[in-house]
């Protein structure tokens, strides 16, 4: 499930970015959790020096401006790709397979990805 938070304190900007992050999940048919955060402490945990600020699934996206919901659905897609990729398996890799090329140990090469074998059941 992905998680977004709006950083900031209860001001006019933060609540267009909240209203504009629940329009693009809504709009994108995304199941996730919209977060208020405006405890400073925890705002400054994520480095941000000018609110409101966006977060999803933990990575500031955006800082100091209200996005429009259609640039938030956009980098809600982006997430959401970002988070299946991790998960594939490539034919040839060495590793978790998580990480082709890099931490494990696998050779940094282009890697095909497996046809999935799951509906089949083989």
């Amino acid at each position: 499930m992905t998680t977004i938070q709006v950083l900031g304190t209860d001001c006019p900007r933060c609540a267009a970015m909240y209203e504009n992050a629940r329009r693009a999940a809504e709009a994108a048919h995304l199941e996730c959790r919209i977060e208020k955060v405006a405890d400073i402490e925890k705002i400054m945990a994520y480095d941000v020096l000018m609110t409101p600020a966006l977060v999803i699934d933990g990575e500031v996206r955006v800082s100091g401006r209200v996005p429009s919901a259609e640039e938030i659905r956009a980098m809600l897609g982006q997430a959401r790709a970002g988070r299946r990729a991790k998960g594939v398996q490539y034919e040839g890799e060495k590793g978790c397979g998580h990480c082709p090329g890099g931490l494990c140990g696998g050779e940094p090469r282009l890697f095909r990805p497996l046809r999935d074998r799951g509906a089949r059941g083989r």
